[in-house]
C-alpha cells in the first residue's frame, strides 16, 4: 500500500483549506448569490410575493442542507438583510428548528411573520411562533392571505387563538379562486364583508357551486357584473343558471365579450333568451381575434359592425375573415388595415388588401414594416404602391439594426434618414453598417459631421 506523504495530507486537508480562505480578502464563493438579496416589507404588499419568496426558498434551502447554522454568522456580516431573509425563509418553509436559532441568537424583528406562515399554509409555525413567541403579531395579511389560498384550518385557528380580523380582499380573493370552504366559514363567523361583488367575482370565474352557495345562503345577491362576466369567461353553464334564477340580467357587455373571445355557444344562448342583445364591438372584436363562426353567426341575426371589424382582422392576419367581410358586409375598412399588417408582418393580407381594397395605405406602412424588420413587406409596398415613407422608416429599421432594410431603403429610396439616427448608429458603434451612406451627396455633409464628430 502506497503512503500518502505528509506535505500532501497537510495541503489536501480541507479543514487547513477552510483557515486559509478565511484569510484571504473578497467574497466567499458560496456567498455571491446572496448578493442582491433583501427581504420584502410584507406590511405594504398587497398581495404575498410568491415568486421572490420562491426564489429565495430556492436559493437557501439547498445552502442551508450544505452548511448548516455554522455560516450563518459570516452570511450576516456579509450582507446584513440576510438576517430577515434567512427567517423569512424558516418561517415560509415551516423549519421550526430553524427559526428558533436565529430568533434567539440575532433577536431580529419579527414583523409579519404570521402573516408569512398563515399564507404558507405552515400550521407547526403559527403554533411555535403563537406559544414561544406571543408578541408576534398578525396584520389582516395573514387571514386574507390564507383565505386566497384556501387554508380554512388557518384561518379557523387565526380566528379562534388569535381573534386575528381580516379585510374584504378575504373574500374577493376566496370566491375569485372558488374557495367554497372559505366563504363557508366566513358565513359561519359572520363576516361583515359580503357583498353583491362576491357572487359577481364568483360567477365570472365560472364558481357555479359558490354561486349556488351564496344564492342560497346569503341576501346580497348580484349585479349584471355576474352574467356579463360569466359570459366573457365563456361560462355557459353559470350563464344559464343565472338566466333562470337570478333576476339582475345582464347587458350588452355580455353578448359583445363573448364574441370578443369566440365563445359561441354563449353569443347563441344570449341571443335566444335575452333581450339586451350587443352592439358593433360584438362583430368588430370577434373579427379582430379571427373568430369568424361568431361573425357568421351575428351577422346572419342582423347585428351590426363598422370598419374596425376588417381593420382588426387584417392586423392580426386574420385573411379569411378580411376575405369573408368583404364578401358579405358593406362596411369595408380604412387604411388602418394595411398600415397595422405592416407592422405585424402579415404580407399575405397586404398582397390581398391591394388587389381587391380601394383604401390602400400611408406612409405608417412602409415606415413600420421597416420598425419590424419586414424586408418583403417594405419591398412590396415599394414596388407596387405610391404612397412611399417618411425618414422614420429608414430611423426605426437602424433603431432596430435590420441593415439589410437600410440598404434597401438607401438604394431604392429618396427619403434618407435623420442625423438623429446616424448619431445614434455612432454611439453604438454600428457606423459600419451605414458607411454606404456617405456616397449618398444629399447627405454626405450630415454624414461626415456626425461619424467623424
Amino acid at each position: 500500500m502506497t503512503r500518502v506523504p505528509c506535505v500532501n495530507a497537510v495541503l489536501l486537508s480541507p479543514e487547513i483549506w477552510r483557515q486559509i480562505n478565511s484569510y484571504q480578502p473578497g467574497t466567499y464563493l458560496d456567498f455571491r448569490q446572496f448578493r442582491h438579496f433583501s427581504s420584502p416589507c410584507l406590511r405594504s404588499c398587497v398581495y404575498f410575493p410568491y415568486k421572490e419568496v420562491a426564489t429565495i426558498d430556492g436559493a437557501l434551502q439547498p445552502w442551508l442542507k450544505e452548511f448548516g447554522v455554522r455560516r450563518l454568522s459570516r452570511l450576516f456580516k456579509y450582507n446584513a438583510s440576510m438576517l430577515d431573509v434567512a427567517l423569512l425563509h424558516s418561517v415560509s418553509i415551516g423549519n421550526t428548528q430553524l427559526a428558533s436559532y436565529i430568533l434567539k441568537t440575532y433577536n431580529p424583528g419579527v414583523d409579519s411573520l404570521v402573516d408569512i406562515a398563515a399564507c404558507q399554509n405552515q400550521e407547526s409555525m403559527l403554533h411555535f411562533l403563537t406559544d414561544y413567541y406571543p408578541q408576534v403579531s398578525c396584520s389582516t395579511n395573514a387571514m386574507d392571505w390564507a383565505a386566497s389560498r384556501g387554508h380554512v384550518n388557518v384561518l379557523d385557528y387565526l380566528h379562534r387563538i388569535r381573534n386575528a380580523a381580516h379585510t374584504e380582499k378575504a373574500l374577493r380573493w376566496a370566491a375569485y379562486h372558488g374557495h367554497l370552504e372559505v366563504i363557508q366559514f366566513f358565513h359561519a363567523i359572520k363576516s361583515c364583508f359580503f357583498s353583491r361583488s362576491i357572487m359577481d367575482i364568483a360567477a365570472g370565474n365560472g364558481h357555479l357551486e359558490l354561486v349556488q352557495y351564496l344564492h342560497r345562503t346569503r341576501s346580497e345577491g348580484c349585479t349584471v357584473a355576474a352574467m356579463n362576466e360569466a359570459s366573457r369567461g365563456g361560462y355557459l353553464t353559470m350563464v344559464q343558471w343565472l338566466h333562470d334564477h337570478r333576476q339582475e340580467g345582464c347587458t350588452t357587455d355580455a353578448m359583445d365579450k363573448a364574441a370578443e373571445d369566440g365563445y359561441l355557444d354563449v353569443v347563441q344562448f344570449l341571443h335566444e333568451n335575452r333581450t339586451e342583445g350587443c352592439t358593433t364591438a360584438a362583430i368588430d372584436w370577434a373579427a379582430t381575434w379571427g373568430h369568424l363562426d361568431v361573425v357568421k353567426y351575428l351577422h346572419a341575426h342582423g347585428k351590426p359592425c363598422t370598419t374596425a371589424a376588417m381593420d382588426g382582422a387584417a392586423e392580426n392576419g386574420h385573411l379569411d375573415v378580411v376575405q369573408w367581410l368583404h364578401s358579405h358586409r358593406t362596411e369595408g375598412c380604412t387604411v388602418s388595415a394595411m398600415d397595422q399588417a405592416a407592422i405585424e408582418g402579415h404580407e399575405h393580407v397586404i398582397e390581398w388588401l391591394h388587389l381587391h381594397r380601394e383604401e390602400g395605405c400611408t406612409t405608417n406602412a412602409m415606415d413600420w414594416a421597416a420598425m419590424g424588420g419586414h424586408l418583403n413587406i417594405v419591398s412590396f409596398l415599394h414596388w407596387n404602391r405610391h404612397e412611399g415613407c417618411t425618414t422614420d422608416a429608414m430611423d426605426f429599421a437602424m433603431a432596430g439594426k435590420h441593415w439589410d432594410i437600410v440598404r434597401f431603403l438607401n438604394q431604392h429610396r429618396k427619403e434618407g434618414c435623420s442625423v438623429n439616427a446616424l448619431k445614434r448608429v455612432r454611439d453604438d458603434g454600428n457606423e459600419h453598417h451605414v458607411s454606404f451612406l456617405a456616397v449618398r451627396e444629399y447627405e454626405l455633409s450630415d454624414f461626415t459631421v456626425v461619424m467623424l464628430g
